[in-house]
């Protein structure tokens, strides 16, 4: 952005005194075409000052060989009684304008290409009476190219006019760009701190009356923000705490009593009893389920966990996972495939819970005889991991809710299918964590497709 503000800014400057450099020269043009006519004119009535008659022709001599200028004495029917440039008789002369313009009482000065020198001239012809009474046109010529040649000697000027502009311009196209830079830089990394949860108000003792307007609105936000957020903080840290303190208290009992029903049941012959009994540690190992996932989100919110990024075969976990869910596939006649491979730079201890949680829903929420995909590709950017069934789908509102803590799309079905309702409240930390992109696609009674892009 910086850069940008520099460049509009010098572009704009330069090109505002390019447009004043040609006007420049413009100006200097026609003011210089001004000043030949008027010297033009000048001369050539001190030119008539030097005739008295006809016999006074040779005081012109001194015009001639001259290149710069050409006088002419010429009839008022357009004859041609002298010409500095040549002795030889000249054609008659009263189809030329400034001659026309002479005999008519109102001389002007005109610019027209002359043949005799090769070049653009300027002509000027008034009337005058020699002291017997003859009448005669004085024309005086000058070459236009003493126009330009005023023009060429300004230039070095006006160029250098036009390389300290472009200094100044650049100068001052720099401190522009760096001083609004320097205030987003201020607002940015005002607001970088209230996301941190600290404040540090922007200084308002600028120059800048429209910024300390903004200044004022945003350090009065950043004040309510942050004591906000500190709010939230604080709030997280008591629910993150509540959760790890009661899974822990809650694992010690429950452990005891899984290992108290294994040992009744294995003691109890009575059928009923056995029911209640298993029926109790079928429970209990849900509640367990659920006290470990409870964990697992809690370390992974507060990033406890100490994480070791390595390649991961995401094809080895997911081989792995499916092996380990074998009993559940068999018992559903589901068929389950791993297609391709992939690799991930993360914790091998994350990608297994990623895919165990997908792999698992695959499975719970499918139908007898249906089947489970894993597919893993990679590319240049990254990889992508994929997981489908052909189970029983989601409604498409649901869709937007299945990452959310204990979300049940039918709660009557969660007992038969089991799971915590955590499984993808867990995948979608894992993916936050490795910055990956979820998304899910289902239907009702097509099938479900998880996809999670982990970028390179």
């Amino acid at each position: 952005m910086k850069r940008d503000i520099f460049f509009k800014s010098f572009i704009i400057t330069l090109v505002s005194v390019l447009i004043v450099f040609f006007s420049g020269i413009v100006i200097t043009y026609f003011t210089n075409k001004k000043l030949v006519s008027e010297r033009l004119k000048t001369e050539t009535e001190l030119t008539v000052a030097l005739l008295d008659s006809a016999e006074s022709f040779s005081a012109l001599d001194i015009f001639r060989d001259q290149d710069e200028c050409r006088v002419t004495v010429i009839s008022p029917n357009g004859d041609v009684l002298y010409d500095s440039d040549t002795v030889e008789e000249l054609e008659n002369h009263i189809d030329r304008e400034e001659v026309a313009a002479a005999v008519s009482g109102e001389p002007k000065v005109v610019v027209r290409y002359s043949e005799t020198f090769g070049c653009e001239m300027t002509y000027y012809a008034i009337m005058t009476e020699f002291s017997d009474g003859e009448e005669v046109l004085i024309r005086l010529a000058v070459r236009s190219g003493e126009i330009n040649t005023y023009i060429v000697s300004s230039i070095p000027f006006l160029l250098l006019a036009l390389v300290i502009s472009a200094v100044i311009a650049g100068i001052f196209a720099g401190r522009l760009s760096d001083s609004v830079a320097k205030r987003i830089s201020d607002i940015s990394s005002s607001l970088k701190l209230v996301a941190e949860g600290d404040y540090k108000p922007l200084p308002t003792d600028i120059k800048d009356s429209e910024l300390v307007s903004i200044y004022n609105d945003i350090n009065e936000l950043n004040a309510k923000t942050v004591s906000y957020i500190t709010a939230q903080k604080e709030l997280s840290r008591q629910k993150e705490e509540f959760f790890a303190n009661a899974s822990h208290e809650l694992k010690t009992p429950l452990t005891a009593m899984l290992g108290l029903t294994e040992i009744a049941l294995a003691k109890e012959e009575d059928e009923v009893t056995r029911r209640q009994l298993e029926r109790i540690h079928k429970e209990s190992l849900r509640l367990s389920e659920l006290i470990s996932d409870m964990l697992k989100l809690s370390k992974l919110e507060s990033l406890k966990d100490d994480e070791t990024a390595v390649s991961v075969s995401m094809e080895t976990i997911a081989t792995e996972v499916i092996s380990e869910l074998a009993s559940l596939i068999k018992a559903k006649n589901i068929k389950a495939t791993v297609k391709g491979s992939a690799t991930v730079i993360a914790d091998e201890k994350r990608m297994y819970e990623l895919m165990q949680n997908l792999c698992s829903n695959a499975v719970n929420y499918n139908k007898d005889g249906g089947e489970i995909e894993v597919i893993l590709e990679q590319s240049a950017n990254g990889a992508t991991v994929r997981v489908r069934d052909t189970g029983i789908g989601i409604a498409e509102e649901n869709i937007p809710h299945l990452c959310e803590r204990f979300y049940r799309v039918d709660k009557s079905r969660s007992k038969k299918t089991g799971g915590t309702g955590l499984g993808l409240a867990i995948v979608k930390h894992i993916c936050a964590l490795y910055e990956a992109e979820l998304s899910i696609k289902s239907k009702l009674s097509e099938g479900t497709e998880v996809k999670i892009v982990f970028k390179e």
